[in-house]
């Protein structure tokens, strides 16, 4: 059994994955979902050394390790139209994909990025519990590893409830 049901991944955590030499751990012990964009998104990172390393995908995908979604125009209409201009134009195609999918298709969902504006979003909406930073992730399946700031739990949390204030105060949504 999977330790942790649906995963959405943003590219940030994709990347810091794959550049940690974590992901298939990941893979193997969560049921790993990406936006198409997303999967767009994480096509090659950037090693220790500064070089860039490919990514590939394609066999976790065929062997269902990994599942890409394809989300609907509606569900991302619906939900753009929730947020103010100025929260959206600092989302991203993977990051407004992946966050239609989780609050308009997907109940079940939960997700993870790197990105302030993301756990903003989650906290206006008060969805906060919905995501989870890479440090918290790793925690779970039973691995540890430093992490830069934007990858912890602490991150996450303070940016949450941030974009919760924001929300009460009227300057997130519409």
């Amino acid at each position: 059994m999977k330790t942790i049901r649906l995963l959405l991944l943003d590219a940030n955590i994709v990347l810091e994955l794959h550049r940690l030499k974590l992901w298939s751990g990941v893979t193997g012990r969560c049921e790993v979902l990406l936006a198409r964009t997303v999967l767009d998104e994480s096509q090659f990172f950037e090693d220790d050394c500064g070089s860039q390393q490919g990514i590939k995908l394609g066999p976790e995908i065929k062997s269902g390790h990994v599942r890409i979604i394809d989300v609907p125009l509606t569900a991302v209409s619906l939900f753009q139209r929730r947020f103010r201009p100025t929260y959206l134009e600092r989302l991203d195609p993977g990051e407004l994909e992946s966050l239609a999918h989780l609050v308009e298709v997907d109940q079940d969902c939960s997700i993870s990025s790197a990105d302030k504006i993301v756990w903003r979003t989650l906290g206006a909406l008060r969805l906060g519990e919905r995501g989870l930073s890479l440090e918290e992730i790793l925690s779970r399946i039973g691995q540890s590893q430093r992490l830069a700031e934007p990858f912890t739990k602490r991150y996450r949390d303070k940016w949450t409830r941030t974009g919760f204030d924001e929300g009460l105060r009227g300057e997130a949504t519409r």
